[in-house]
């Protein structure tokens, strides 16, 4: 590591809460953790339409970020909610609201009986969502709401940009792959690696932004080569690194960095799975103790059996989420599924935090990632 900077700064713009943290360049401590609600959401006249103002939530991210400090500041990194899409003019300035990864108008029905998502997925033959931002695109084409000649980019994207008082986009592979097939060659410049897309008015460099689900991987494991990570939320994944790709049935490829893939399986099991049981005995106490662990076991097997199709040796089973880092009960389901001791973030935004250690590794104060994520600090759980 070079450099006497004393932190580093991540910011993540989720759909419901903007995220800010500083984390010490030497320790990896975090020293200041701020978050907004995202009250940006645009009250539309359209059933299908979930929408934000991009404005606001600049103004957002400038808030946090003089809350944070950037006068001692090395690197700022982004991260955020993936698939939603944004229109530009020229200058970099919004032409439209963002188009968030909730807006269903991919459900609706585009000719012969079939969706504008199940059509795009026939034609190019790639799995295409309602939500991502391709699809959106699409349909926004055919019913003439795309302006014209506007460049396209995540939210995390603007922000970065305008950062640095750019006026075009750069994209990260970890966010515009999320956007799903690009068929009317409408991406701005894609850049691999570590890439830095300029400096604040200040000298400070700015990364290029980087997925949210991707971003967490990176914040919460320190040796990624051989971890598995567990995320229990509302929902439920697992995740390794992979060098390849190659077919897995159910389990989808994404790309990460330093030129390697995040191999995800999505449980359909949850912490929102729990909440509903909690629910219906008024409350988690007073569910029955073997109704309870049986469904804590369906959690954790069906992660185990999606990491198991993976094929994957790993040595350390890491966790994240708020779904399991406040469940004991649950922890000690994955410690006997997995046969393995557990590593839980002492911090816990995990996409803010790799979001800082992306861009410190970006600018150079770091050899690669893989240094950086030895700053994360985890407590061992082992029963």
């Amino acid at each position: 590591m070079r450099g006497d900077k004393m932190n580093a700064i991540g910011i993540d713009i989720g759909t419901t809460s903007i995220c800010g943290v500083a984390i010490d360049v030497a320790s990896g401590e975090v020293l200041k953790v701020v978050e907004r609600d995202n009250d940006t959401f645009i009250e539309s006249d359209k059933y299908f339409e979930v929408i934000q103002n991009p404005n606001r939530i600049l103004e957002i991210v400038r808030e946090i970020l003089a809350e944070l400090d950037m006068s001692n500041c090395a690197a700022i990194g982004f991260s955020g909610q993936m698939h939603g899409i944004l229109y530009l003019d020229n200058e970099g300035n919004p032409l439209s609201p963002l188009y968030t990864w909730q807006d269903r108008r991919g459900d609706e029905i585009y000719r012969d009986g079939k969706t504008y998502a199940q059509y795009l997925t026939e034609t190019y033959n790639c799995p295409m969502a309602t939500g991502f931002g391709f699809t959106t695109h699409f349909y926004n084409i055919e019913n003439n709401l795309a302006p014209k000649g506007a460049q396209v980019c995540s939210i995390a994207d603007f922000a970065a940009m305008k950062l640095v008082n750019a006026s075009n986009p750069i994209m990260h592979p970890t966010m515009s792959a999320s956007f799903g097939v690009d068929f009317a060659n409408a991406l701005p410049e894609v850049a691999d690696g570590y890439h830095i897309v300029g400096k604040t008015d200040g000298g400070i460099p700015v990364s290029v932004a980087i997925g949210d689900n991707q971003a967490s991987f990176l914040g919460s494991v320190r040796d990624m080569e051989n971890s598995v990570l567990v995320n229990v939320g509302t929902g439920s994944q697992v995740s390794v690194t992979a060098n390849e790709v190659y077919d897995l049935a159910d389990l989808e490829f994404r790309p990460y960095v330093g030129g390697k893939f995040l191999l995800v399986g999505r449980g359909l099991q949850g912490g929102r799975t729990f909440a509903e049981l909690a629910a219906q005995f008024g409350g988690y106490d007073s569910i029955p103790p073997k109704l309870a662990e049986e469904c804590l076991t369906k959690i954790a097997r069906e992660l185990y059996e999606k990491y198991e199709k993976m094929n994957v040796k790993t040595d350390t089973l890491v966790a994240s989420g708020n779904g399991i880092r406040k469940n004991p009960a649950l922890q000690k389901v994955f410690i006997n599924m997995f046969s393995a001791t557990l590593e839980i973030p002492k911090h816990k935004e995990e996409a803010a935090y790799g979001a800082a250690l992306f861009a410190l590794a970006a600018a150079g104060h770091f050899e690669s990632i893989s240094e950086a994520q030895k700053l994360i600090k985890t407590e061992v759980t082992t029963q």
